[in-house]
């Protein structure tokens, strides 16, 4: 079997692994908190993308955000997003046509966390971002601009 990058190679793995029962451990913890895991990880040239996909409007836990916000404000070089998407149980999320609804990031120095109103792809975003890393070359930018990849 041939192993695309970014494919699921075992659903029933995956699933498994998203199915960590935490309970024991919460009851050390401080006002029982409890682990959080990250649906989207990827790292370039020592810059992170860190992403949490949710069901079409499906509040992001408390937990979730914190760890967010604290990730990317522990580095200018990280930035994460929150991405939904309206999949029924089940069903596989192809991540690049999540819709982003929310962005946390540095600006100009400054530490940003933004509800994004328009309809932005994740494909879209990690293009944006990997430009913010890796500039186009001259060449890439005159084809981009007239549509050719």
């Amino acid at each position: 079997m041939i192993s695309v990058p970014g494919a699921i190679r075992c659903p029933s793995r995956y699933a498994q692994a998203k199915m960590i029962d935490h309970t024991e451990l919460s009851a050390l913890f401080p006002r029982k908190i409890s682990p959080t895991d990250l649906d989207f990880v990827i790292e370039m040239r020592g810059h992170m993308l860190f992403g949490e996909f949710k069901f079409s409007d499906t509040e992001l836990p408390f937990g979730q955000r914190q760890c967010l916000t604290k990730l990317v404000m522990a580095n200018p070089k990280f930035s994460a997003f929150v991405a939904s998407h309206n999949v029924p149980n089940g069903g596989t999320i192809i991540s690049s046509v999540c819709l982003i609804e929310e962005a946390f990031f540095w600006h100009r120095g400054d530490f940003k966390q933004a509800k994004i109103s328009r309809s932005i792809y994740l494909e879209e975003l990690c293009r944006a971002w990997i430009c913010q890393i890796e500039p186009p070359t001259a060449e890439y930018a005159f084809l981009a601009a007239f549509g050719i990849d």
